[in-house]
């Protein structure tokens, strides 16, 4: 009997046991059962701040950066509050929306992949930040398209985080564009996710897709960069003979001005050089011959800067009176005058012509 109530009591406390147990085993895995998980932002869309207007140079390279860095407005480090259980980093990642035009760019020391607009001539390079909280805050990890157009960014080893995400872009030049409107667009996404803590940089392993954001451009008016230069003649006088009296000898000097019009603001430089039609006769003197038209002998034509000395031929001169800020129009100040070449000179006509060409970069 006593025998009997024992081994029933000894039954009951191991059962008891048991289910003591089970209840600490699942203490012990529901920490690890609870998902990777963020709460925040999703569905927006961000405005990337860039200008109203831009001028692309006519004579800059394809390759050229047109703007700054333009970056996302409205973004902070905690749009994502992220935590984790399974020993990942949490970080946020970033994926471009454009085409690849298959080309590259070096801009501040980074090379970035330039991507399609839609418009002839424009092309985008976008790069990417990643902020977490607990890491510091931001950090630009550079070309957005490091991995071939898929989901890229960065994770800090914490298991609790306020995450953000941010993309600066820069217009390209890729061609010669006409004048005319980029069109708004909606060039990359970003969202919040996990990764093992080495490498920290690259693809994520979880992304948190719910939580997706896009980034936009507005509409911008594409100027086309250049000046227009009309026609200038000089007519330089009438001379005797009898007044040149040896190699070197100078007429009096006469003013003229290159009309440089309607230049666009946004230019970095213009710049001008005159080429000689006909023969150099002195070159350091910037003394042309006189053309097939002309009967007169023993001269040339001297090219001056407003100062009285010298122009280079066939050499780019930067036009200092231009202003980016503004644009306008303007007038370059020359002057030119007869010089004597040879020991007797003979009467005629006495023409030349040289050939204003102009850069804008």
């Amino acid at each position: 009997m006593n025998d009997s109530k024992h081994s029933t009591n000894r039954y009951r406390l191991v059962q008891f046991l048991g289910l003591c147990f089970l209840g600490l085993c699942w203490m012990i895995a529901s920490p690890q059962a609870r998902a990777d998980s963020c709460s925040g932002v999703s569905g927006n869309t961000y405005p990337v701040t860039l200008p109203a207007s831009v001028t692309v140079p006519r004579d800059s390279a394809v390759g050229t950066v047109l703007t700054g860095w333009a970056s996302t407005s409205g973004t902070s480090v905690n749009m994502w509050n992220c935590s984790q259980s399974s020993g990942m980093g949490i970080g946020s990642f970033g994926m471009p929306m454009l085409t690849s035009t298959g080309t590259t760019t070096s801009y501040g020391g980074r090379s970035y992949t330039v991507y399609n607009t839609g418009y002839t001539g424009i092309g985008m390079i976008i790069s990417f930040s990643d902020g977490e909280q607990s890491c510091g805050g931001w950090f630009n990890e550079g070309d957005i398209g490091t991995n071939g157009g898929s989901w890229y960014g960065a994770t800090c080893n914490t298991t609790s985080t306020p995450v953000g995400a941010q993309i600066q872009v820069a217009l390209v030049k890729t061609g010669q564009p006409s004048a005319g409107t980029l069109s708004a667009l909606n060039v990359a996404r970003a969202a919040p996710g996990m990764r093992p803590t080495a490498p920290i940089v690259g693809s994520p392993s979880t992304l948190l897709s719910s939580y997706t954001v896009s980034f936009s451009t507005p509409n911008v008016q594409i100027v086309n960069g250049s000046c227009t230069t009309p026609d200038v003649s000089i007519p330089l006088g009438t001379f005797s003979t009898v007044g040149f009296t040896g190699v070197g000898h100078t007429t009096t000097n006469v003013g003229f001005n290159i009309s440089v019009n309607n230049c666009p603001a946004g230019l970095n430089s213009v710049q001008y050089r005159i080429d000689p039609t006909t023969t150099v006769v002195n070159s350091s003197q910037s003394v042309v011959a006189l053309d097939s038209s002309s009967t007169a002998t023993g001269v040339g034509v001297q090219l001056l800067n407003n100062s009285g000395t010298a122009l280079p031929l066939s050499s780019y001169q930067t036009f200092s009176g231009y202003s980016s800020s503004t644009g306008g129009s303007y007038t370059i100040p020359l002057k030119a005058r007869y010089y004597q070449t040879t020991s007797t000179v003979g009467p005629g006509p006495a023409n030349t012509s040289m050939t204003v060409t102009m850069q804008y970069l």
